[in-house]
């Protein structure tokens, strides 16, 4: 009897110890692995900020380039078709990454610089396409949410910039870059 005392005294000190073990086994994977998820997480966010601050830094410099068509347009009164083909097809062959700079002009004209080589259609009114009417509302250079290409069936966004001459609107131009 006496044996059977200390055998099942001893068994179960055995139990608690392998309960214990267990126990501390699995609190401390459980930690680890969440403190791994944790530096995981950490890291890609980091490396997700120095991308989103590079696209950022590209974009603003596509912003100003299109800006800047605008204001060359501004600064040399440029009305004319002609004048105004050859400053966006100057400007285009400067732009590795944007697949077509265009314009469009209050009076419902339409202009464009690519290497496309684009019909388009009798009516077509580009004073009633989202790029031209954000540009004409903000007053300023804008991007649009990137979407398909029509052209091209790639991903690109669209950075369109009003154009003054003497206070009056008279055109907006934009730029279309591929992000894929």
């Amino acid at each position: 009897m006496k044996k059977s005392i200390k055998s099942r005294v001893v068994f179960y000190m055995i139990i608690i110890l392998i309960v214990s073990i267990f126990t501390v086994s699995i609190t401390i994977t459980y930690n680890t692995i969440k403190l791994i998820e944790h530096e995981k997480k950490d890291a890609l966010q980091l490396q997700s900020d120095k991308y989103s601050k590079e696209v950022e830094v590209w974009l603003t410099a596509k912003r100003s380039i299109i800006h800047s068509l605008a204001d060359a347009i501004s600064a040399a009164d440029i009305t004319q078709e002609d004048q105004i083909n050859a400053i966006l097809q100057k400007f285009y062959e400067k732009q590795y990454d944007m697949h077509v700079i265009y314009a469009a002009g209050t009076d419902k004209s339409y202009y464009r610089a690519s290497d496309y080589d684009v019909e388009i259609e009798e009516g077509y009114d580009a004073t009633q396409r989202d790029w031209y009417k954000a540009a004409v509302e903000e007053e300023d250079a804008v991007l649009l949410d990137p979407y398909e290409d029509i052209f091209t069936g790639n991903m690109c966004v669209t950075i369109a910039c009003p154009v003054y001459i003497d206070d009056e609107l008279v055109m907006v131009v934009a730029g279309d870059i591929d992000i894929e």
